[in-house]
């Protein structure tokens, strides 16, 4: 019973943590902005706020809880795959397919920063 209650409160941790680090993706930034302010953008109460929150910060945000969230799960597939709890991405050569993938856009399409 008592590892029980030690998975729930260690869940119930990382969740809070979680939530912490979304409002402060939401309230850092160029524009730093209070978390009442945060809250008053996504309910739409505030219209700088609303900007400010939905247009940029908002899709930020929900973007790396995705991208973690999938990063996390091929982690867990590789590890269960190869029955290997120490399986990382260098493994299975992905590293260096990313870093041919960087050079190749690089030298031969000329893109220097994200979005071409």
């Amino acid at each position: 019973m008592a590892g029980t209650t030690t998975s729930v409160s260690t869940v119930a941790i990382g969740l809070a943590a979680l939530a912490l680090a979304c409002l402060a993706s939401l309230a850092v930034g160029a524009n730093p902005l209070s978390p009442a302010q945060v809250w008053a953008g996504l309910l739409g109460q505030e219209q700088e706020a609303m900007d400010v929150v939905r247009g940029g910060r908002l899709p930020r945000t929900v973007l790396g809880l995705l991208i973690g969230s999938a990063l996390g799960a091929a982690g867990a597939v590789m590890q269960s795959a190869t029955r290997n709890p120490l399986a990382d991405p260098q493994l299975l050569g992905v590293n260096g397919g990313a870093a041919a993938a960087v050079v190749t856009a690089i030298s031969v399409f000329g893109i220097t920063h994200p979005g071409g």
